[in-house]
């Protein structure tokens, strides 16, 4: 995947390909990004060498492994006092320090806070709100700034928003950092404003992408339909459903599908192939989004094989978790300002062609306050008061 920023009047630079380790040539608005069906890795630099880490919109803080930025003895930082910890949702935890340096990502350089950690996991780049950086969510006085939040302070991007095309089939998608790319979607984008719940999140106003799902069918049958609110999470390689739904999806397979140690389930392949030309149909208000059941389904594709793995998986906290296998097939600006995400079906055409909307400064009012969900059961209401503290499946990062 490639990863372009765009500055208040930026021009394109050339892409140029890198091995891991290797220098970051002077360029404005271009590094290397891959995908892969789990992750979305991007390249960036805290001094000559860069390093692939997870973009994840279900956290908001950058930390990178020690032993990564030791091994190439390249690494511009100070030293400042305090200590950085998070878990994430599927048990990965890590713990480090907090420095300060400059971080590059995109061709941009933002001068920001960041953790370097004791981990053997490959790094993460959060993409969300401020309100889930490590020292606000803990209440400290002096929270650091995002990412996001650190290039349009320091004048880099007009607003705190971003896209991502991350399409299946393609060798490289496009992170667009204060910009949106119209040839990379077909239709019009669709507006969902971020949904808030302060019983979900003791805040004062949103810090997850959550927007509002209608309901969710496979094939011809809806496991799921009535209004309830779902995360938008570009660092889960699982898609998470609540326990009801969830027992609606295992049932349509006609199989058993139990959990393998990646937090996969897994089931006859036979039986989970049979099912591969069926959709998944999201439905948010009047607007439909249709990911294939394919793309969910990962195994031995020889005839004969007798196991396969869908990314599906129980949510014990209750709550809709959307992950990659949606952002395969769709296009989606994140606003961190104008508190909404834009969808629309991504285009699978030639990702050679632009056409580029540097998104203007906010000067807009908005109380995300208003933009609230009522769940549908007091059951749920109490699931969901028991969100992890950072919303992410851990598969494939550990």
């Amino acid at each position: 995947m490639t990863i372009k920023s765009f500055m208040k009047s930026s021009a394109l630079a050339i892409m140029a390909s890198q091995a891991l380790g290797s220098p970051i040539p002077a360029r404005n608005g271009m590094a290397s990004m891959m995908m892969m069906p789990t992750l979305d890795l991007a390249d960036l630099s805290v001094g000559l060498a860069y390093h692939q880490v997870n973009v994840d919109t279900g956290s908001s803080d950058l930390w990178l492994p020690r032993k990564q930025v030791d091994e190439y003895h390249d690494a511009v930082y100070t030293n400042i006092s305090g200590g950085f910890e998070i878990t994430y949702y599927g048990g990965l935890k890590v713990e480090g320090d907090y420095v300060q340096g400059p971080v590059t990502v995109g061709g941009l350089t933002a001068n920001m806070t960041y953790a370097i950690c004791e981990t053997d996991s490959i790094g993460f780049l959060g993409l969300g709100f401020p309100g889930l950086e490590r020292n606000a969510w803990k209440g400290n006085n002096a929270p650091n700034d995002t990412f996001v939040f650190a290039l349009k302070n320091q004048g880099h991007i007009n607003r705190a928003a971003f896209s991502m095309y991350a399409v299946d089939g393609i060798d490289s998608g496009v992170l667009l950092l204060g910009a949106i790319d119209h040839s990379k979607y077909t239709g019009t984008l669709k507006t969902l404003p971020i949904i808030y719940s302060e019983t979900i999140r003791n805040s004062s106003k949103p810090i997850d992408y959550f927007i509002q799902l209608d309901s969710l069918c496979v094939g011809n049958e809806c496991v799921y339909d009535e209004p309830t609110m779902a995360l938008v999470d570009s660092g889960s390689g699982i898609t998470l459903i609540p326990p009801g739904p969830f027992e609606k999806f295992v049932n349509l397979f006609g199989t058993n599908l139990t959990n393998d140690e990646r937090g996969y389930m897994k089931g006859s392949c036979d039986e989970i192939r049979s099912h591969e030309n069926e959709t998944f149909t999201y439905r948010f208000g009047d607007y439909t989004m249709e990911v294939p059941l394919s793309a969910f389904i990962y195994g031995d594709y020889v005839e004969g094989s007798t196991t396969c793995f869908v990314t599906v998986q129980e949510a014990n906290n209750g709550i809709f978790s959307i992950g990659n296998q949606f952002l395969l097939y769709t296009y989606v600006y994140f606003d961190q300002e104008a508190y909404e995400l834009k969808i629309a079906p991504a285009s699978f055409t030639s990702n050679n062609e632009t056409d580029i909307e540097v998104v203007p400064a906010f000067t807009g009012l908005v109380d995300p306050t208003t933009q609230t969900l009522s769940y549908p059961s007091a059951s749920a209401t109490a699931a969901a008061a028991t969100i992890p503290t950072a919303i992410m499946t851990g598969t494939g990062c550990a």
